[in-house]
């Protein structure tokens, strides 16, 4: 039997409150949000072409109805450095490739619609299946010096608009290069 006595000073008591808020601020940022739920609470079945582009849509990304490219893949058994970042990205969204290492998938790629920053090559989103479930995704372009984010649309440039089928009516990328023109950029 082990016996452990000693006086309750300020000092300690201090120090017991102090290592109790690390505590608590660890738990609350180890505990997933934010984006992860996001994945969590919508289906992530992609047995059919509507339920990939249902997928998309519910992070807010208009797509063209059917893919723009269907490719066969395999996802290596070991990780480059590519795959590792690409890995580390698909993490934030509540998504792990490490369990599908060596497995083979299917890539669709669609062409995005409304992308919030005006693009002169078109941006895709990319989804990656394996066996009717989608196990990572991203949304990039493939231009010179183009970018890869994950699915969750950029919030400091959304612009939040009405679609309206009118042909008199401005599209989104007259309105976004409207704005730029009139800002000067």
């Amino acid at each position: 039997m082990f016996i452990f006595s000693t006086k309750v000073t300020r000092g300690k008591l201090l120090t017991l409150a102090l290592v109790c808020a690390c505590l608590a601020i660890i738990l609350i940022v180890s505990v997933p949000g934010g984006e992860v739920d996001t994945a969590k609470k919508i289906s992530l079945k992609a047995s059919t072409n509507e339920q990939r582009v249902e997928y998309l849509e519910s992070y807010g990304w208009t797509v063209e109805k059917e893919p723009k490219e269907t490719v066969e893949i395999v996802i290596p058994t070991q990780f480059d450095d590519t795959y590792e970042n690409y890995n580390t990205m698909q993490l934030t969204q509540g998504f792990d490739l490490v369990s599908f290492k060596g497995k083979k998938a299917t890539r669709y790629s669609y062409t995005v619609t409304n992308y919030p920053k005006s693009q002169e090559d078109p941006v895709y989103a990319t989804l990656i299946v394996v066996d009717d479930r989608i196990v990572a995704g991203d949304i990039a372009s493939t231009s010179l010096g183009g970018f890869m984010h994950s699915l969750v649309m950029p919030k400091d440039t959304v612009l939040e608009f009405e679609t309206v089928k009118d042909e008199l009516l401005p599209t989104a990328t007259e309105i976004l290069d409207g704005i730029l023109l009139s800002s000067g950029k």
